[in-house]
């Protein structure tokens, strides 16, 4: 499941995008971030595999969603 969260910011700016959700069960967990839509996974960014992430500087609106795993499966 995704959970959805908004911020706002000032062009040039970055944001650190620490999801809510509480990730919980069986580790270690694998995180990997995305550029886009949840569940398009066609833009992996790289180096964004912690569970928290810090967005280069922002020009315009832009979606961020991240990936979980573990050796039982994965969610968004």
């Amino acid at each position: 499941s995704s959970v959805e969260t908004s911020t706002s910011t000032f062009p040039g700016q970055t944001v650190t995008l620490t999801p809510a959700q509480v990730i919980t069960g069986t580790g270690p967990f694998v995180y990997q971030w995305y550029l886009g839509e949840p569940g398009d996974t066609s833009q992996p960014i790289a180096g964004a595999t912690s569970e928290s992430y810090v967005t280069a500087p922002l020009q315009e609106n832009a979606v961020y969603w991240r990936r979980t795993s573990n050796v039982l499966g994965s969610a968004d």
